[in-house]
């Protein structure tokens, strides 16, 4: 029996056990990314006896950003682990010896060097958590690259720049690692939605996101390398039908309240930067077609530039340090800008590098947390330490609380910084 439940996955055995029953992970976490996890089965009084059954090194310099996935193919009880690199590699492994099943390099990587930053080491290749679509054993995943499809052989080698970078979305069939036909997809080229004068450049910017499924459609988020270049965050929707391609790109940051004119030279940080990378946690979805996520710092403060307080419900063309909810079309993969939160002192985050964007967006169990006439709550984390506790289905706007304060149900700031997303628990009363 197949389970569509998510768990960590540790090549650990109890002792004197022979074999662990462990659920299929085809994604990053729960669809709202709430951290419950209720069909694990680790029993806490156990967890002391576990040991290490086996460990893998592959290449040197090679390493793994993205969540493994674990699967279990039709008719076997044999599950797999899969893991996609920073060399563009994606491997299955047997679950019980770590041996290699499959292994593909999909295009020569996007070389650090040419990010101009330091976050993300030699190379950069997948590194977002892709997406197994338990239908049709389909695994989707963004690689990063260059243009011309080759690259250095030599990780630690400068590459061909940052204006040759290349992002494609791969579509490939399990266990064997083929492509599905018409994939994979490039993103290069397209232009934002919501303003055509701002264009996806793979070069300048960072899939960090965990993938979500939403009906017919892949969604992503991208953000940027240390800010470097003249890159906008954006969500991207692409379509699982082989031919159709990409369905939707809206930048976070547009015209009206977009610096503006937007330069040519990528070399120049005045794009509106606005980033989704969430530290590499996935986009929340209501079980829905509404999806939530957080962006990360703007160049400058945007439409909410002043203190006049501005509902959620309204269009917001500069979505900076915000947290954000858009609607879906699952059929054709259209995006809609349906609500947003941004704190009333979001402008000072700016300049002090505490993104709220550091942190998912978490949308809690509505059977446990709900009261005072809210049936759902979103929780999300920040840089600077703050928790902000919102209404789902009412975000919160700019400074729509009284005097111009926030208009969410709560918020208390813990020490250190929150780099992922929020767990809960949804059971005796609940917590975070």
């Amino acid at each position: 029996m197949r389970h569509w439940c998510v768990t960590a996955l540790a090549a650990l055995l109890p002792a004197l056990v022979s074999s662990v029953q462990i659920t299929d992970s085809l994604r990053d976490a729960d669809t709202a990314q709430s951290g419950y996890l209720p069909c694990h089965n680790v029993d806490p009084a156990r967890v002391s006896s576990y040991t290490r059954i086996w460990q893998t090194v592959f290449q040197t310099n090679e390493y793994f950003l993205a969540k493994p996935l674990t699967w279990t193919p039709p008719g076997s009880s044999d599950e797999v682990v899969i893991v996609v690199s920073n060399f563009n590699t994606v491997r299955v492994l047997n679950s019980a010896t770590g041996v290699v099943q499959a292994q593909r390099t999909v295009m020569a990587p996007f070389m650090a060097y040419d990010s101009n930053c330091g976050d993300i080491l030699y190379s950069i290749g997948i590194t977002g958590t892709p997406y197994i679509d338990p239908v049709t054993d389909i695994m989707y995943f963004f690689a990063k690259g260059y243009k011309d499809g080759t690259g250095p052989g030599d990780p630690n080698n400068p590459g061909s720049g940052a204006i040759n970078g290349i992002y494609k979305m791969y579509a490939v069939r399990l266990p064997s690692l083929a492509d599905v036909q018409a994939f994979p997809v490039v993103i290069d080229g397209k232009y934002a939605d919501n303003d055509h004068a701002r264009y996806f450049v793979g070069g300048t910017v960072l899939q960090r996101p965990s993938l979500l499924s939403v009906g017919n459609n892949i969604v992503a988020g991208f953000g940027g390398h240390c800010d470097n270049f003249n890159y906008t965050g954006m969500l991207v929707t692409v379509s699982k039908t082989s031919g159709v391609g990409v369905t939707a790109v809206q930048a976070m940051v547009a015209a009206p309240g977009a610096p503006s004119p937007q330069p040519l030279d990528i070399q120049v940080q005045q794009g509106g930067k606005a980033g989704i990378w969430m530290s590499g946690s996935g986009i929340a979805s209501d079980g829905g077609n509404r999806i939530f996520f957080s962006t990360g710092n703007g160049r400058g403060s945007g439409e909410n530039s002043g203190t006049t307080p501005k509902s959620g419900k309204t269009y917001l063309s500069t979505l900076e340090q915000a947290a954000v909810a858009f609607n879906v079309d699952p059929a054709s993969g259209g995006l809609v800008q349906s609500d947003w939160f941004e704190t009333a002192t979001f402008d000072t985050y700016n300049g002090g590098d505490r993104d709220i964007g550091s942190s998912a967006i978490a949308l809690l169990d509505p059977t446990t947390f709900n009261g005072a006439g809210v049936a759902r709550i979103a929780v999300m984390g920040s840089k600077a330490g703050i928790v902000y506790i919102m209404n789902a289905d009412n975000l919160g706007g700019f400074r729509m609380g009284a005097g111009g304060s926030d208009a969410i149900l709560q918020t208390f700031t813990l020490s250190g910084s929150f780099f992922g997303g929020i767990a809960s628990y949804p059971l005796e009363g609940g917590y975070l």
